[in-house]
């Protein structure tokens, strides 16, 4: 039981830093990240933009982020509810955060799918 307790705060651990680096490249070191799809391809991805969006929303500049792209809302707010709830997951040493994600994306792909392809179709508008 305690074995299990241990890997489900190491999963949680590295949730953690792995939001806390991308926050340190995107808004501390001011790093972008290139569009490979857009590179090959030519136009932009569903995700073009984000980059910029989360910069906005670091500066609470919500409008310019939803130009930037509108999935950007429904991440970040995905974003703030893992650093409040992982935590409370690694001090009790389960996973029900990562758990109940897994579970509501497993459930409801098909709408996330059309909310992909409705933000990239509004790229295009």
């Amino acid at each position: 039981m305690e074995n299990s307790k241990l890997k489900n705060r190491l999963i949680n651990i590295s949730i953690l830093i792995v939001i806390f680096i991308s926050f340190i490249f995107l808004y501390v070191f001011n790093i972008g990240v290139p569009c490979v799809f857009k590179m090959v391809v030519g136009f932009p991805c569903p995700s073009c933009g984000l980059t910029r969006a989360f910069k906005c929303l670091l500066s609470f500049n919500i409008i310019g982020a939803i130009k930037y792209n509108i999935l950007s809302i429904p991440l970040a707010t995905y974003f703030i509810m893992t650093l409040i709830f992982v935590p409370i997951d690694i001090i009790n040493g389960e996973k029900k955060f990562v758990d109940m994600t897994l579970t509501f994306l497993g459930k409801y792909y098909l709408i996330i799918i059309f909310f992909i392809l409705f933000s990239y179709l509004l790229k295009f508008l």
